[in-house]
C-alpha cells in the first residue's frame, strides 16, 4: 500500500455538514488512493495524465466479495457508466446486486488544477461465477477506460451492449445539453420539448434500433426545420419552403424533410415520400418502421423522417442527387385532400347522346357506337358512364356476361330498343357504369389522370365486346398521339425532365386544338426552355424573367413570375397582337411559387414574326 504521506493534500468537492465530516471524507479518499495507486506513484501532472483513468479490482478475505475502484478526470455521468457496466455486464444477462457505492470529486492542487472522480463499488457474487467475472473484467477494462474518458465512447459502448429506453432518453438530453453549450441556436428550451415530443410519437422499435447519436440528429434536424418553417410562414412568404437533411444509416440513408403548406388539407406522408423517392430511385424501398410524421394540429408545416434502402449502396452521386434534384422535386408531391363532388346525373344529356349514337347506325354491319364519359370518384374507385348503341342480332348476348374476369366492374343502368334499320334490325341502347380502382391512375401530385383512366377503359372494352367506334374519343386519341411524339423527341435529345411537369405543360396548351395539330419539335423546344428555367429557379429578388428564341418559322417566348397578376398582364399584351387561331399557342404552368406562361408563334412570313418579337419587347417594357 502507498503511504499516505506520499499522497498530496486532497480537497473534496462535497460541501460538508461539519468540519468533522469534511475530514472524514478527505481521509477516506486518501485511504482509497493509498490502496490503489501504484507504489511508483509520482506527484507529477504528466504522470497523472498517463495513469488515469485507473481501474482496479480487489478481493476481500472472502473471495465472493469484490471491490472495484476507478479514478478518472471528472465528467458528467462517469459514475453512472462505471456502475452500469459492472452491475449489468460482469455477468452478461444477469444484474449483480451492489452492496455499497462511494463516489466523490476531488482535486490535488499541489500537482494539477484538474478535478478527478473517485468511485468505489462493492458487490457479492456467486462463487461459481468468479472465473467468468475474472475473464470478463479483463476484457472489459479497455471499454471502462474509454467510457470514463469520453462521454461519446460511453454512449456507444452502452448502445452496443443494449441501452434501455430510459437510458437513451437521458443520453440524448445530455448530448443536446452539451451541444447547446457550443452552438447558440440549440440553447433553447424548445429543443427539449422537441426531444420529448419526438420520443413520444416514435415507436419503441424505432427507438431501440437507432443509436443515441442518430436519434439526436433526427430530433435536432426536426427542431431546426420547424423553427425555420415557422419563421417562413410568419413572414408571409407566398412560396413553399422545403428543407432536407440526408444521413447515412446502416443499410441505406435516412432523410429528414421539412415542408411548409399553403392549405390545411395539404399532406405529405409516407406514401407521398416514397413516390417522390421512386422518381429518382425506382427500386428503392422504405426500411421497416422507419417513418416518422411530425405534424401538430392545424399548423401549416410538417417534418418527416424516412429511411430507404436499395439493392446497391448509395453512392456519393446518389447523395448529391437527393440533396439537389430530389429536394426541388419534393414540392410536386404534396397532396391536397379534396372534397367529393356531388352532381346529379344529367338524364337529358344521356338521352341526347343515345339519339346521336343511334343516328350513326345506318347499316346492319356498322360497328357499335360508344360514348365514354367520367362519372364520379369515391375514396378508392373511379366510375365512368358508358352509352353503347349497337345493332341487336340473334347471336348478341347480354352485355354483362362479357365482364367476367375483367378489372372493370359492370353496373347496369338501363337498356332499350331505340329504333330499327330498314324496319328489320333493332338498335339496342345500353347505359351502364364501370367501376375500377383509381390507385393506378394517380399522378405524382396525387391528381387523377383521367386521360389515362379513360384510355384504359376504352382498351378493356375493345377486349370485352370487340371492335367499336369511340364516338367522343377521336380528339383524345390525337392528343395522346402528339403527346407521345413530344415525349419521344425529348427522350431522343436525352433531356432530363419531370414527367408530371411535361403532362401539365402539354395539357395546358390553348387553344385546345393545338394539342392535336402543333408540330412536336416546336412543343419540345418550348418545354426544354421551361424545364431549364425551372431547374435554375427564379430568385425571390426578381419580379420576373423572360426568354425569347427565334428559329426558322417559329418564335418561342417564356415568361416566369412570382405573381399571377404579372403573367396576366403580359398575356393581355401578347393576345392583342393580331394573329390567326392556328398561329399562336400558349401554355400556363405553375410549379410551387413560380408561374410560367409560354408561347409558340408560327408563321412562314418573316415580317410577321419580327412584328411579334417587337410586340413581346413592348409587353416586357410595360411591366
Amino acid at each position: 500500500m502507498l503511504e499516505l504521506t506520499r499522497i498530496p493534500k486532497v480537497v473534496t468537492f462535497i460541501e460538508p455538514a461539519s468540519q468533522d465530516s469534511h475530514e472524514l471524507i478527505n481521509h477516506t479518499v486518501q485511504s482509497i488512493l493509498a490502496k490503489i495507486l501504484p507504489p511508483e506513484f509520482k506527484p507529477d501532472k504528466t504522470y497523472l495524465d498517463s495513469l488515469f483513468p485507473l481501474i482496479i479490482k480487489k478481493e476481500g478475505s472472502n473471495p465472493t466479495y469484490l471491490t472495484f475502484y476507478s479514478v478518472s478526470k471528472s465528467r458528467p455521468s462517469a459514475i453512472k457508466f462505471f456502475f452500469e457496466m459492472l452491475s449489468r455486464w460482469l455477468v452478461p444477462g444477469e444484474r449483480i446486486d451492489i452492496l455499497l457505492v462511494f463516489a466523490t470529486d476531488f482535486s490535488m492542487p499541489d500537482i494539477s488544477d484538474d478535478v478527478y472522480t473517485l468511485c468505489e463499488i462493492k458487490m457479492q457474487v456467486d462463487a461459481s461465477k468468479l472465473a467468468q467475472i475474472e475473464d470478463t473484467f479483463r476484457l472489459m477494462q479497455t471499454e471502462l477506460k474509454l467510457g470514463l474518458d469520453s462521454r461519446e465512447h460511453a454512449h456507444r459502448i452502452l448502445e452496443i451492449k443494449g441501452l434501455s429506453y430510459d437510458d437513451k432518453t437521458s443520453h440524448i438530453q445530455e448530448f443536446v445539453a452539451d451541444l447547446a453549450k457550443k452552438v447558440k441556436i440549440f440553447n433553447d428550451a424548445q429543443v427539449f420539448k422537441e426531444i420529448q415530443h419526438l420520443l413520444l410519437i416514435t415507436s419503441t422499435a424505432f427507438k431501440e434500433k437507432r443509436s443515441v447519436k442518430l436519434l439526436s440528429r433526427i430530433i435536432l434536424s426536426h427542431f431546426l426545420f420547424r423553427k425555420e418553417l415557422r419563421k417562413h410562414i410568419k413572414e408571409g412568404h407566398k412560396r413553399r419552403k422545403t428543407l432536407l437533411k440526408v444521413v447515412r444509416v446502416e443499410n441505406g440513408v435516412g432523410i429528414s424533410v421539412g415542408l411548409s403548406f399553403f392549405l390545411e388539407k395539404e399532406i405529405f406522408e409516407e406514401r407521398q415520400f416514397l413516390e417522390a423517392i421512386h422518381t429518382f430511385f425506382p427500386n428503392a424501398r422504405a426500411i421497416e418502421d422507419s417513418f416518422v410524421l411530425n405534424r401538430r394540429g392545424q399548423e401549416l408545416l410538417s417534418t418527416v423522417y424516412l429511411e430507404i434502402e436499395k439493392d446497391t449502396p448509395f453512392s456519393q452521386d446518389d447523395i448529391k442527387l437527393l440533396k439537389t434534384d430530389f429536394a426541388r422535386d419534393l414540392k410536386n408531391h404534396v397532396e391536397q385532400l379534396m372534397n367529393q363532388v356531388f352532381m346529379p346525373r344529367n338524364e337529358e344529356e344521356i338521352m341526347r347522346n343515345i339519339l346521336t349514337l343511334s343516328g350513326q347506325l345506318r347499316f346492319s354491319r356498322d360497328l357499335p357506337q360508344i360514348n365514354i364519359s367520367f362519372d364520379q370518384q369515391s375514396r378508392l374507385h373511379l366510375f365512368f358512364t358508358i352509352i353503347l348503341v349497337r345493332v341487336q342480332k340473334k347471336q348478341s348476348k347480354p352485355i354483362d356476361e362479357n365482364f367476367k374476369g375483367s378489372f372493370l366492374k359492370y353496373i347496369h343502368d338501363r337498356s332499350k330498343i331505340v329504333g330499327h334499320i330498314r324496319n328489320k334490325y333493332p338498335k339496342e341502347a345500353i347505359v351502364f357504369r364501370v367501376k375500377f380502382r383509381k390507385e393506378y391512375y394517380l399522378r405524382k401530385d396525387q391528381s387523377i389522370d383521367l386521360y389515362r383512366a379513360r384510355q384504359a377503359v376504352a382498351k378493356e372494352l375493345a377486349k370485352l365486346i370487340g371492335e367499336f367506334r369511340d364516338f367522343n374519343g377521336g380528339m383524345i386519341h390525337k392528343q395522346n398521339e402528339l403527346f407521345l411524339k413530344v415525349q419521344s423527341r425529348l427522350n431522343e435529345d436525352k433531356t432530363r425532365y419531370n414527367s408530371l411537369l411535361l403532362e401539365n405543360f402539354f395539357y395546358s396548351l390553348t387553344p385546345v386544338i393545338m394539342q392535336t395539330i402543333l408540330e412536336p419539335f416546336s412543343l419540345a423546344q418550348l418545354f426544354k426552355m421551361l424545364n431549364d428555367s425551372f431547374k435554375k429557379g427564379l430568385s425571390p429578388s426578381l419580379p420576373f424573367i423572360s426568354k425569347v428564341q427565334h428559329e426558322d418559322h417559329f418564335v418561342y417566348v417564356l415568361f416566369l413570375a412570382h405573381d399571377r397578376i404579372q403573367n396576366d398582364q403580359f398575356d393581355q399584351w401578347i393576345q392583342k397582337f393580331p394573329h390567326n387561331s392556328n398561329e399562336l399557342a400558349s401554355i400556363d404552368v405553375r410549379v410551387n411559387e413560380v408561374i410560367a406562361t409560354g408561347y409558340v408563334f408560327r408563321s412562314n412570313d418573316e415580317s410577321k414574326r419580327l412584328l411579334f418579337l417587337h410586340a413581346v419587347e413592348n409587353a416586357l417594357k410595360e411591366l
